[in-house]
């Protein structure tokens, strides 16, 4: 079977990945989502988890990004606008009642609010996208910033 001539066999290193930022962007946010993300960030957010984008093809369409997220970690409530697919190396994810573990996954399609946190010993998982660039629109209220800020600190020595 022959492929078309634009779309050819493609690899990439997984230490050539590239930060997020290089395949998301913010959506525009109110000031309760700029004040609850600047709240995170002060209270040392960015230290509780690694995140690469490992491959990323505007060709196809795709993109498949590696991330790391401590104990602990509250991902705040927020969606994506392109549909996306987690599969749990090792740890634990805390959506709602549901506990998923290595082996699980879960699909979340775009513009679908969700938010977890991560189990006793954190989690990494690998997000495979139907995008190469998209979105993150946050959906938060005052009193869930405030709870997921107090969070990162509590356990900001993990």
């Amino acid at each position: 079977m022959d492929q078309p001539a634009n779309r050819t066999i493609e690899i990439h290193r997984a230490a050539s990945g590239k930060d997020l930022m290089e395949a998301m962007y913010f959506a525009e946010m109110d000031e309760v989502q700029m004040r609850g993300l600047t709240r995170l960030v002060e209270a040392d957010y960015a230290t509780g988890y690694v995140i690469r984008v490992l491959f990323s093809s505007e060709a196809l369409g795709i993109s498949l990004t590696y991330s790391w997220f401590k104990q602990g970690f509250p991902l705040p409530r927020h969606s994506h606008s392109a549909d996306c697919l987690y599969y749990i190396v090792s740890g634990e994810i805390h959506y709602g009642s549901e506990i998923l573990m290595a082996g699980d996954c879960m699909s979340v399609p775009a513009g679908a609010l969700y938010t977890f946190e991560t189990g006793p010993d954190g989690v990494e998982f690998l997000e495979f996208r139907k995008a190469a660039r998209y979105d993150i629109s946050y959906q938060t209220t005052e009193k869930v910033w405030a709870r997921q800020v107090e969070q990162t600190k509590a356990h900001a020595a993990a």
